[in-house]
């Protein structure tokens, strides 16, 4: 796994962010024409690049469909419980620790 020291706009950067394999020189050529656009600009090729990348899966679909429908039911029959995402988050930070 190569590890991209990737920042954001404002400089900071963001640890954790891998690529399995190193960018080529056009495409860091054009991500970085891309990172001088305004956030708006960034924000509709983005878009615009996940939906020409999605495909359409059939099976896909009839799976979360099912597993939709699982939630759902425990939602109805109260076998989940809800949370906040503040409790959420406090849970997350006490087994990490902080």
């Amino acid at each position: 796994m190569v590890d991209r020291d990737l920042t954001k706009r404002d400089g900071a950067r963001r640890p954790g962010v891998r690529y399995t394999r190193p960018m080529g020189e056009a495409a860091k050529r054009i991500l970085d024409e891309v990172m001088t656009l305004s956030d708006e600009e960034r924000e509709l090729i983005t878009v615009e690049q996940n939906a020409r990348l999605q495909t359409h899966d059939p099976s896909w679909e009839a799976e979360w469909s099912v597993e939709i429908e699982r939630r759902m039911e425990e939602i109805r029959t109260g076998a989940v419980e809800f949370i906040s995402w503040d409790e959420l988050r406090a849970a997350r930070r006490a087994r990490r620790g902080r």
